[in-house]
């Protein structure tokens, strides 16, 4: 499990690259994916989350995001969650949403 500002990222294998200051800004998440923020949940087959550009990319068959409030569902091929802007791009021939 990895807890940061961007929400709670779980998998059944995650993988972090430490950079040249020492810290971990990237990880990998691998098998059973599930993302939480607050405002949605997300669940897929790999994910990279990171830390520095505010973002993590979701993949799997396919990637679903939930929208707690609203519950509006997004599903992909691949999900990019993008917390600057509160805004999800989804790959796969879907356009891209921006949950309000």
């Amino acid at each position: 499990t990895v807890l940061s500002a961007q929400g709670m990222l779980r998998a059944d294998s995650i993988r972090g690259r430490v950079e040249k200051d020492g810290g971990m800004n990237r990880f990998l998440a691998e098998n059973h994916v599930r993302v939480e923020d607050g405002l949605r949940e997300a669940t897929g087959d790999v994910a990279i989350m990171d830390l520095k550009e505010g973002r993590f990319t979701l993949a799997g068959a396919p990637a679903v995001a939930t929208a707690l409030k609203e519950r509006r569902v997004v599903r992909g091929g691949q999900l990019t969650f993008y917390q600057s802007d509160d805004r999800i791009r989804v790959e796969s021939g879907k356009q891209v949403l921006k949950f309000e």
